[in-house]
């Protein structure tokens, strides 16, 4: 029974993370209503899978650093301000607008899309924990 576990809390996780991409194209079809909602779930795809790259190749590095103190801080933030600029420069490419006006709405994108990870990481507690329950 307690291997049984892993599992189903690995396949809430995995099932969350539709729920990222949905989130996050959603905020896109708000900024950008002119467009179809599939080139929104692409660019949602896209984006959260070079996060996913990120946070892959950090971990070595954060292993290093630790996980407090300012070197962690600083790096943090660095992460950070790739993920923005990278989403600045797909957003340039992809929707083709003005310098400020895209860097406006990949900032607004970026908190938008923060905020729904940290949305669908609760539910996926509350999920794991009532799914060990009923076991």
């Amino acid at each position: 029974m307690a291997s049984a576990q892993p599992k189903r809390i690995h396949g809430v996780v995995t099932a969350v993370q539709f729920f990222n991409v949905l989130g996050m194209a959603v905020v896109l079809w708000l900024m950008y209503r002119k467009r179809y909602f599939v080139e929104h779930l692409v660019m949602a795809l896209h984006y959260l899978a070079f996060v996913e790259l990120c946070v892959v190749l950090s971990w070595p590095v954060q292993s290093m650093i630790g996980e407090t103190g300012w070197p962690a801080q600083i790096f943090s933030l660095l992460i950070i301000a790739l993920n923005v600029f990278y989403l600045f420069l797909a957003f340039r490419r992809v929707y083709g607008q003005k310098i400020g006006i895209t860097l406006t709405k990949a900032a607004v994108s970026f908190v938008c899309v923060q905020l729904v990870l940290i949305l669908t990481f609760f539910l996926t507690v509350i999920g794991a924990v009532i799914a060990a329950a009923k076991s």
